[in-house]
């Protein structure tokens, strides 16, 4: 039992790097508006699946992370994956009742609570978006969750024998 837990915590740890690497990544000025909060996505996950492993104090770390990785607004990211991951600890009971596909919308409402928190945190700096682009991340972000859940639940439940 032991040895699962330790997989489960270096499975996490991995995804979490590999959300951190794909935020990270360059891209053309026209496609990074639609680049997913891959971040928020795995944190969702964990939230959801493994409550006791990745927290809100998780959530507020990997966002400090974002913010010096991003060189942004020092806690804008901080603050909005704490908030994704206080409202998925709040929802995660009832998110298991639900299908696949209601939870995915679900998602949406969780990715776009924080995507508003950090266009919130730039409104209040003065720097507000001068696009309704920054909505199409938490879109590709959505259509990418089927995909990230089912990656991270196939490397996630394996067994060491």
């Amino acid at each position: 039992m032991r040895r699962i837990g330790m997989y489960r915590i270096f499975v996490c740890a991995i995804s979490i790097l590999i959300a951190w690497i794909l935020s990270i990544i360059p891209l053309p000025f026209e496609e990074h508006w639609a680049r997913p909060e891959w971040m928020s996505l795995v944190l969702i996950y964990w939230m959801m699946n493994e409550p006791g492993l990745v927290g809100v104090g998780t959530a507020f770390s990997v966002g400090l992370v974002m913010d010096g990785l991003r060189g942004g607004l020092l806690g804008e990211n901080a603050l909005a994956m704490t908030v994704v991951a206080y409202l998925t600890h709040l929802l995660r009971y009832r998110l298991r009742l639900h299908s696949f596909w209601i939870r995915t919308l679900c998602i949406l409402v969780l990715v776009g609570f924080g995507q508003l928190t950090i266009l919130c945190t730039r409104w209040g700096v003065g720097n507000p978006p001068q696009t309704l682009l920054v909505w199409l991340s938490t879109l590709t972000s959505v259509l990418l969750w089927p995909f990230v859940f089912r990656l991270i639940q196939f490397y996630g439940r394996k067994t060491i024998d």
